[in-house]
């Protein structure tokens, strides 16, 4: 079973966020995009972040799988943060309305090799 947590690397020279949550909820829109809503732990407070695919999933994701997310601090962020993903678009949302955008992650989910 996958540890389902929040890693904040951004004081690190990596200056990366790596999510380590379980798919809680899977949503899809008629033109393929997906949202998803992912659950994790940070302490010991179950969160839940949305998160927002705007190019279709190649994998299917149902309820109950891990699913690992890793991006890049955006260091000219303000009020808030802000992941920066490669390689298009992809909104993450936090469920208490803490919202901010971010670039697409989910390659593995995509199928796409580096």
């Amino acid at each position: 079973m996958i540890d389902t947590r929040l890693m904040d690397l951004s004081g690190t020279r990596a200056g990366e966020i790596v999510l380590f949550a379980r798919v809680s909820q899977v949503m899809a829109s008629p033109d393929g995009v997906h949202d998803l809503q992912a659950a994790f732990m940070r302490g010991r407070q179950r969160r839940a972040v949305r998160l927002h695919s705007s190019e279709p999933l190649r994998v299917q994701v149902h309820n109950g799988d891990s699913i690992l997310v890793r991006g890049v601090v955006d260091a000219s962020s303000t009020g808030g943060l802000r992941l920066v993903f490669d390689p298009s678009a992809l909104r993450v949302e936090h469920t208490h309305a803490n919202t901010f955008d971010a670039r697409a992650v989910f390659d593995a989910l995509r199928g796409r090799k580096d």
